[in-house]
C-alpha cells in the first residue's frame, strides 16, 4: 500500500476504485442516494443541492446516534486493529503495510478504510524525506463519530 505498491502499477484505476468504494460505503451507511451521484461529487466536484446537504446531514446524525447507542448494522469499531496500525506508523515501519491488501484494510478498518489510506500516503510522503518520529499521540474510540479518532504529530529525525 505504500510507495512500493505505487511502483508496482497501482494507478488511477485503484484510486477510482477507492472512491467508488467510498461512495458505496456512504450510500450503504448513511443515505440511500445513488452511489453514481456520490461518485460524481467526490471525483468530479459536482455540488450538492441544499436539500441534498440537509438530507445527508440528517442521515449522518441519525446513523451516528444509532451506532453510539449500539443499534446499528454497521461494523463495530476495532480499537485493537487501530492500535496495531498506529504502532506501525509510530515505529516508522511502513513497509509492513505493503502486505496489507485493500480488502484487508477495508475489512479491519471498516468505514474508515479511506482514512487509513490517507494516513499511509501522508506518512509515506514524510518518510520519503528520511526517518521520522511521532511526537504527539492521541487515540480514542469515538462511536458518536462512527470512528476511532486518532491524531499524530510527526517530525523528521
Amino acid at each position: 500500500m505504500t510507495d512500493s505498491a505505487l511502483r508496482q502499477g497501482v494507478g488511477s484505476e485503484a484510486v477510482i476504485a477507492s472512491y467508488r468504494q467510498l461512495a458505496e460505503i456512504y450510500h450503504d451507511l448513511l443515505s440511500r442516494e445513488d452511489p453514481d451521484h456520490v461518485l460524481q461529487r467526490i471525483v468530479h466536484g459536482e455540488p450538492m443541492t441544499s436539500e441534498q446537504r440537509q438530507a445527508r446531514q440528517a442521515a449522518v446524525i441519525a446513523a451516528a446516534r444509532n451506532f453510539a447507542a449500539g443499534d446499528s448494522d454497521l461494523q463495530a469499531l476495532n480499537p485493537a486493529w487501530d492500535h496495531r496500525f498506529l504502532e506501525i506508523v509510530d515505529g516508522g515501519r511502513l513497509s509492513e503495510l505493503d502486505g496489507w491488501s485493500n480488502s484487508f484494510v477495508a475489512h479491519e478498518g471498516g468505514s474508515s478504510a479511506h482514512e487509513i489510506r490517507t494516513w499511509v500516503a501522508a506518512f509515506a510522503a514524510l518518510e520519503s524525506a528520511g526517518p521520522y518520529k511521532t511526537t504527539g499521540r492521541y487515540y480514542k474510540p469515538a462511536p458518536e463519530l462512527i470512528a476511532g479518532f486518532a491524531i499524530r504529530t510527526a517530525l523528521p529525525k
